[in-house]
């Protein structure tokens, strides 16, 4: 495989560490001239502020005591020192006292550990979009046998628009919005309407998710959707899903079981930039054009059973069975070209049909280890990393028995191990899957196993350097072998190659680095942001046509802003300029929701 490396045409050259580091100092720089928030601020404010109303001391070994009280101090959703004006608050019911009580491992009359409440706070802090801020604190109680429990939680606005939006690579790639109250009635439900534009289809419809059904552990989510085309009305498909389930709620939660179907039904269209992707084919002296797309109809039906073993180092079994039939047929008629473009035009674009009913084992290993870490994907917020090993294994078998006409064994893993070296986060992950199939009739694969796809992913995350920023580093590659539903990687400014046009370049190999450097945040009026450099570069390529590696490379900054009152997820726009030519002010801006990786 040759590598060809793209770089700038000047007569002095300079290596690209250099431009790093000169932007890298120009943020610096800049970021002298606003005040900069110590590591949790925000929420040791609020926490301190809940000591002083109840005027409860902390305790300092709180372990083995008895929890004679458990305290909750709820904060709304605008404080007294939030800029936002209070009327904010009749809009909201702040989350009920029973519904934070019920997310609490442990109760009044046991013995206080430690290892407990961290979970609990977990918990609390992972239901979705319910609270900015947890806070469980060990405080003294009536004697020195004894402790009190307080609780301290801050909601996030509930009636939320839920914005998510991609513009990269000088392409509108997709707005969607969800308004939700998403913490109905302060109950821990979530009711929401749907509406995504993409760049040919409007999709909208509704959800509705009760994490505890009448209180119990079960929950329940279902959805609906139309898609329609944006341009001539028509009706194109829709989705919809409904999943009932007992998770496992704790680490020392033993069963869990889940029923679950879905159907998602349209047109799948494959772009390079602004532009559909164009199949050209070439018969009899004559060239046939085709735009990529192809019309696909999914259905799936899932029941599992899982038990779980340990507390520390968990094993997880689950033991099920799914039904699930995909089919694809062209969106437009082929009557008008002759039969050979026509089947080498479905060859090379539409998948063939997979229908299933199968058995599946998989087994889940991790270990419950976490660290509180700050200022990695969000802003000023706590971040539950989880340490240690991980692994996935499934193994699955399709008989006509089971359903349909397929005969297959699938297998898949996902592995890694994240390493906290100090206070640097260092990930290691790798993942592999492929199935047996041999009436599968895929043509050019060297044997039964199709499906062969490969992951392999390091990520380094810095402690803060000189209490200013961390850096960030990710290289990424896949790679895609007999792929039945002839998928492709894409990568360009909408997804880890920012600078550069949309899915600029896409193929069956990828590769991805990225570098970036990030500001701690800098809090005015309760307004978390930062500023960001990044190096970006990468390619995608056709391994199997012979096409080889072009290494192409972006420099470029950003900023990150995050209010803490209305969201967890930073809202991030960056400037990217790539090197060795190309470059277009078009493609420079991409504009998006969460941090780039």
């Amino acid at each position: 495989m040759s590598i060809r490396f793209i770089q700038p045409h000047t007569k002095h050259e300079r290596p690209c560490i250099f431009y790093f580091a000169i932007l890298s100092i120009l943020s610096a720089t800049f970021l002298q001239a606003f005040e900069t928030a110590k590591a949790g601020q925000y929420e040791d404010d609020l926490a301190g502020n809940a000591l002083k109303e109840t005027c409860l001391e902390i305790e300092d070994s709180p372990g083995g005591k008895i929890i004679e009280g458990i305290i909750l101090v709820r904060y709304p959703v605008v404080g007294k020192n939030d800029p936002w004006p209070k009327l904010l608050n009749m809009f909201h019911v702040t989350t009920r006292d029973k519904i934070i009580r019920q997310e609490l491992l442990f109760h009044e009359g046991e013995r206080y550990d430690e290892s407990t409440v961290r979970e609990s706070a977990r918990n609390l802090r992972a239901m979705p979009m319910i609270f900015s801020m947890v806070r469980i604190l060990a405080v003294k109680g009536s004697a020195p046998d004894r402790v009190l429990v307080l609780v301290v939680t801050k909601d996030l606005w509930s009636i939320r628009l839920n914005t998510n939006f991609n513009f990269g690579g000088g392409v509108f790639n997709f707005v969607s919005f969800l308004p939700t109250e998403q913490n109905l009635l302060g109950l821990n439900q979530q009711l929401s309407l749907y509406a995504r534009v993409d760049r040919k289809v409007l999709t909208f419809g509704q959800l509705y998710r009760v994490p505890r059904v009448l209180g119990s552990r079960i929950a329940m989510n279902e959805a609906f959707a139309l898609r329609i085309n944006r341009f001539d009305g028509d009706l194109e498909g829709g989705l919809g899903w409904l999943t009932i389930r007992r998770p496992l709620f704790s680490l020392s939660s033993r069963y869990s079981w889940e029923i679950s179907s879905y159907f998602d039904t349209g047109i799948e269209r494959y772009f390079q930039g602004a532009t559909q992707k164009v199949i050209t084919i070439n018969y009899k002296d004559q060239s046939y054009k085709f735009y990529h797309m192809y019309d696909y109809e999914k259905m799936a039906l899932e029941t599992r059973l899982g038990i779980s073993f340990g507390h520390v180092f968990k094993t997880d079994f689950y033991f099920g069975y799914r039904a699930k039939s995909n089919k694809y047929c062209s969106s437009s008629s082929l009557d008008h070209v002759p039969a050979p473009v026509a089947d080498a035009y479905k060859k090379i674009s539409i998948p063939p049909r997979d229908q299933a009913g199968e058995i599946f084992a998989r087994i889940a290993f991790f270990e419950a280890r976490y660290s509180r870490q700050r200022n990695i994907d969000t802003y000023g917020l706590t971040e539950d990393v989880r340490l240690g090993p991980s692994l996935v294994m499934e193994a699955a078998h399709a008989s006509p028995v089971l359903g349909f006409d397929q005969y297959s064994v699938s297998l898949s893993a996902i592995g890694g191990y994240r390493l906290l070296i100090g206070n640097n986060i260092l990930w290691v992950g790798l993942s592999y899957s492929a199935r047996w199939w041999p009436d599968s009739g895929m043509e050019g694969a060297h044997s039964f196993w199709i499906d062969r796809n490969l992951e392999v992913e390091f990520e380094n995350i810095t402690p803060m350097l000189f209490d200013w920023f961390r850096i960030l580093s990710r290289i990424h590659f896949s790679s895609m072998d007999y792929s039945r539903s002839l998928s492709i990687i894409s990568i360009g400014g909408n997804n880890g190659l920012r600078g550069f046009q949309s899915d600029f370049r896409s193929g069956t190999r990828a590769l991805n680095i990225n570098i970036e450097v990030r500001s701690r945040p800098f809090i005015f009026k309760t307004l978390h942001f930062g500023l960001a450099a990044f190096y970006d570069a990468g390619d995608a390529w056709m391994h199997e046509l012979g096409d080889s590696i072009h290494y192409n490379q972006s420099l470029g900054i950003g900023i990150r802003a995050l209010f803490p009152q209305f969201d967890r997820g930073v809202v991030r726009l960056d400037f990217g300029f790539p090197l060795g030519g190309g470059f277009s002010l078009e493609h420079m801006v991409t504009f998006s929701y969460l941090q780039a990786f």
